[in-house]
């Protein structure tokens, strides 16, 4: 059928939410956000993409719903593109397959490392192939990153998630909230509850007629529509067995699963009233999406009829702040609810810098929804109970559950509870496990998690006997306590139930409040049982040789052939890291004779032509469709008159005008005394001075908003941007804009409160992230940048750049061993092809380190053969922010030479290193001996090959004089690209 066109953002639900909720006739009260729904747009854009086909699958055993979205999507553009399906799931909510379409079947995706799966999908990527990767983000949030969607074209994805559905009076309630704009074209309904004893019932249904008949064992709904308008909400109530316990045991690699969900009666007992109350306030960017209003409601029912507390509130966004001291008298809070009414939400959220016990209060509230982008919350156990009020959608629920867990709290997830229950949570000490025996036989790895209304136990564990019981007691901190019995027997053995997944799944929430430590068990759960976490992914690939190539081992369909070709495997890898050092080896070599050579060479300039030129020991790197050069190799033109450039930003055009110099900075050029060959011509005893013009100046803006600051008074800046935001809220430039005029204007508090809103933009973004961190550095901010650039590398361990650019970072900071470690790192890693030559920049870089101050850094594990000292005059270093594009640096010599990716060694002994077409960047700029004259700096963006709709691009140039000298200073500048071939002039250095 030919898919209908939807005009707007196609919004796909694909979770049951659980809501403890009292069931009516025909509806009932929903605590149900309808905002939860997967969105699949293209990346770094918000191009529609419709829908051809739906199909729903909904299978209910027991307490456990899985849900299955079958989707088929079509690209109405002209061209092929990446897509991005971005999802939330509820705290009990997990993905347990992801599939897509490959050569007309369904390919199902199998679990690897998340570095991995994201290093190798882009990889594939890049050559075209059709690769699939599902990921988690920050929090229980999820992301399937899909190529190609064809030009004109479909493309399917089949996505599964399964959750533990809550008893309520004896009913299990399941909804599934659809959010469509506009009408599908082909959809299909089909929900199944095995061994249903009773008829399931409808409560609420918002779009479609649905009846259950019986089927075999089973009840059974199905509808099918063409041309549906599907918006609202579906709510069914499953009745639960007449036994007190429902017990799933199934065989998984010859053990024996058993998970158990058993009802609690056990009442909890209300808590005294603290003296002192910690009200910790997450005012971070992502805080603007949370429910203030409800959050503020439970808080108001809680403080009523308090009779005297003391509260301390402090915020957090970037950093922690104390706020001041409120007291509450007699349930009178007004002055505290002001305040918290007033708080502003912006910047990005930093965690590493609580330390619970370190806050004033016998007990804390911590307001937030866990999502940290500047820095994880440290592992540790907090004395105090810490409960924690969430109200976003989107949030870390695996994180809050755990502090809460493990300090005695309670965590109140405030999108799935009414407002009456949440301040009876919150009033009352939580129950908790106070103990456990199977003595009768052998069982092993229990877990044991209360629901989060504490109405149900949910337990999982391994049977290693035939038979055992198991004995749980509850508290509330009184007497009596509950005891609950759970009676197993390999008996009731099932194929193809959930409980060794279920089991998988506790095992994992319960190391992840301790993340760091236990990373390497998370990710061997992850893989044995098939499960997304934070640190593995669900990965499709099309081809064999893929999975061969990166040792992945393939779904059951490839796995013979798979296995034939691997141990061939680990000989190429073994070569490809020997041949890499061999490299890196040649190269010392090569630049250590070029440092020794007297250039110029010969008296007069050879009459030469671009492309005849000697390009020594490295040629420019092959140029791949669809980038293709047409510049004309013509001589170079002559020497240009010593102007100096500024960049000027105006909405999408650039405007070059002249503009005056900065003050000189006047540099003798005398030499220093170092172990180095004598130059000709007395050279050395040479005096000059070598001036920098002023850079190119990044976002110099003239849009809009910045010329509205420009007229407003220094306190009334901020307070503006604050009343656009959401209008420019996805646009980096935007707070880049607004952050440079900030920190011009001397508010650097709020300029940073800006900027790191850019970590905020999209979940586990590498390319903004790396924006914010080369800005921040810009400006001094080495602190923050250091975060910055270590989420990065969280992110993108597998790539060189993440190392190079948090070891700038920390020598900047003056953290010099820590850097050298990341340098060393750097060196040592296998790199991507398509990054040839990046660690001869970085080789550069760690010696430069080496020289200023290796004479306090333990220098043992460094090899000797990286390690020499060839300072040069002047030194330039080009990256940028995004993956797949093109920037060139060039160079205009005083001699008239352009030293560029097809000129890379000049007469006057100008060095460019390997040109990078595919990546990020850098690209190096050296000269030995800096003649007299000026020397023209500009970049080139020649293009991106992104399966995207592209985004801007952002550069980061820095200029060094006197480099690995005692005199070596710098100037750097950042700046946002927006038109591919564009020129950019970045500045001029004058050597006199």
């Amino acid at each position: 059928m030919k898919p209908i066109h939807v005009y707007k953002l196609l919004l796909i639900s694909l979770i049951g939410i659980i809501s403890a909720v009292t069931c009516s006739q025909n509806t009932i009260p929903l605590e149900v956000p309808l905002d939860t729904h997967p969105q699949l747009t293209v990346t770094n854009d918000s191009i529609e993409l419709e829908i051809a086909t739906l199909k729903v699958d909904v299978l209910v055993t027991g307490n456990i719903a899985t849900t299955t979205y079958d989707m088929t999507f079509y690209n109405p553009a002209s061209r092929i593109l990446e897509g991005a399906l971005n999802f939330p799931l509820k705290a009990n909510q997990q993905i347990v397959r992801f599939a897509m379409e490959v050569n007309g079947h369904l390919r199902e995706g199998v679990i690897v490392e998340k570095h991995k799966g994201r290093q190798v999908f882009e990889s594939i990527v890049r050559e075209g192939i059709d690769p699939g990767l599902l990921e988690k983000t920050k929090g229980n949030n999820f992301k399937a990153r899909v190529y190609p969607i064809p030009a004109l074209g479909s493309k399917r994805i089949v996505v599964s998630s399964q959750e533990e559905l809550n008893r309520v009076d004896q009913q299990h309630h399941y909804f599934l909230p659809l959010q469509f704009s506009s009408t599908i074209a082909d959809f299909s309904l089909r929900l199944e509850v095995v061994k249903g004893h009773k008829k399931p019932k409808v409560m609420h249904n918002d779009f479609t007629p649905l009846t259950f008949d019986r089927w075999r064992d089973s009840y059974v709904a199905e509808v099918n529509h063409q041309k549906i308008m599907a918006h609202g909400m579906l709510a069914i109530a499953l009745p639960a067995s007449d036994k007190k316990e429902s017990v799933f045991l199934s065989n998984w690699n010859d053990t024996t699963y058993f998970y158990a969900s058993l009802p609690v009666k056990l009442k909890s007992q209300a808590k005294g009233t603290p003296k002192h109350l910690h009200l910790l306030w997450d005012v971070s960017g992502s805080g603007a999406n949370r429910d203030i209003d409800k959050e503020l409601t439970v808080l108001e029912g809680y403080f009523k009829n308090m009779p005297h507390t003391k509260v301390t509130l402090s915020t957090v966004n970037y950093q922690l702040r104390e706020k001041g001291n409120f007291t509450i008298k007699e349930g009178q809070w007004q002055s505290l609810r002001q305040r918290l009414s007033a708080l502003t939400y912006d910047g990005g959220s930093r965690m590493d810098h609580i330390r619970f016990d370190a806050l004033s209060g016998d007990e804390i509230i911590w307001v937030t929804d866990g999502l940290a982008n500047l820095g994880e919350l440290a592992d540790q156990t907090s004395h105090k109970p810490v409960t924690i009020l969430n109200s976003a959608t989107k949030a870390n629920h695996t994180l809050l559950q755990q502090v809460a867990l493990q300090s005695g709290g309670t965590y109140l997830d405030l999108p799935t509870l009414p407002v009456k229950e949440a301040v009876n949570l919150l009033r009352h000490q939580p129950l908790k496990v106070q103990d456990m025996d199977y003595s009768d036989g052998r069982v092993q790895q229990i877990n044991a998690v209360l629901s989060p209304d504490e109405k149900q136990l949910r337990i999982s564990g391994r049977l290693i006997s035939a038979e055992a019981s198991v004995s749980i007691e509850l508290s509330n901190g009184r007497d009596p306590v509950e005891q609950l019995e759970l009676n197993l027997s390999k008996e009731e053995v099932q194929a193809h139930l959930p409980s060794p997944r279920l089991w998988a799944m506790h095992q994992i929430n319960e190391l992840m409040a301790r993340p760091t430590q236990h990373k390497a068990r998370i990710i061997a759960l992850a893989q044995e049982f098939g499960i997304v976490t934070d640190y593995t992914s669900l990965l499709v690939l099309d081809r064999l040789q893929d999975y061969i190539r990166f040792k992945i081992e393939p779904p059951a369909e490839l796995k013979e052939q798979y296995d034939q070709y691997l141990a061939a495997q680990s000989e190429q890898q073994f070569l490809q890291v020997k041949n890499q050092n061999n490299q890196l080896t040649a190269w010392i070599d090569s630049y250590k004779k070029w440092w020794a050579t007297d250039y110029p060479v010969s008296p007069q300039r050879p009459k030469k032509t671009s492309n005849e030129m000697d390009l020594a020991d490295e040629s420019p790197a092959i140029r791949e469709a669809p980038i293709t050069r047409q510049e004309e190799m013509r001589p170079p033109p002559p020497p240009p008159p010593h102007t100096n450039d500024v960049l000027h930003i105006v909405e999408d055009e650039l405007e070059i005008e002249d503009s005056e110099m900065d003050e000189e900075t006047v540099i003798d050029m005398e030499e220093e005394a170092c172990d180095t060959p004598p130059m000709r011509g007395g050279r050395r005893n040479r005096r000059s001075r070598m001036t920098t013009s002023k850079v190119a100046t990044p976002w110099d803006s003239t849009a809009t908003y910045i010329t509205r600051m420009a007229s407003l008074p220094a306190d009334e800046i901020y307070a503006y941007y604050l009343t656009i935001k959401k209008q420019y809220n996805k646009q980096p430039s935007f707070f880049l804009d607004v952050a440079a005029y900030l920190f011009e204007q001397k508010q650097s508090d709020a300029a940073l409160s800006v900027i790191t809103n850019l970590a905020e933009l999209q979940l586990e973004n590498a390319e903004i992230m790396r924006i914010a961190g080369h800005q921040l550095l810009q400006q001094g901010e080495t602190n923050l940048a250091i975060q910055v650039f270590s989420a990065v590398l969280t992110m993108r361990p597998e790539e060189l750049q993440s190392l190079r650019d948090l070891a700038l970072a920390l020598e900047q900071a003056d953290l010099h061993q820590q850097a050298l470690d990341m340098y060393r790192k750097a060196l040592g890693m296998t790199q991507d092809r398509r990054f040839n030559g990046i660690k001869n920049i970085v080789l550069n870089e760690m010696n430069n380190l080496l020289f200023h101050h290796g004479d306090n850094l333990d220098t043992s594990l460094v090899d000797p053969q990286w390690r020499y000292h060839l300072p040069v005059d002047m030194r330039i270093v080009l990256s940028w922010s995004t993956d797949n594009s093109d920037v060139d640096l060039w160079v205009l010599e005083p001699s008239g030479e352009k030293c560029f990716y097809s000129y890379m060694r000049t007469w006057l002994g100008g060095r460019l290193s390997r040109d990078i077409t595919q990546g990020y960047g850098p690209e190096e700029y050296l000269i030995k001996k800096a003649v007299s004259g000026t020397y023209q700096i500009k970049a080139h963006y020649y293009g991106d090959r992104r399966q995207t709709i592209a985004g801007p691009i952002t550069l980061r140039a820095e200029i060094f004089q006197h480099y690995g000298t005692p005199r070596q200073t710098s100037r750097s500048v950042v700046i946002q690209l927006k038109k591919q071939r564009q020129v950019i002039d970045l500045g001029a250095v004058m050597v006199e």
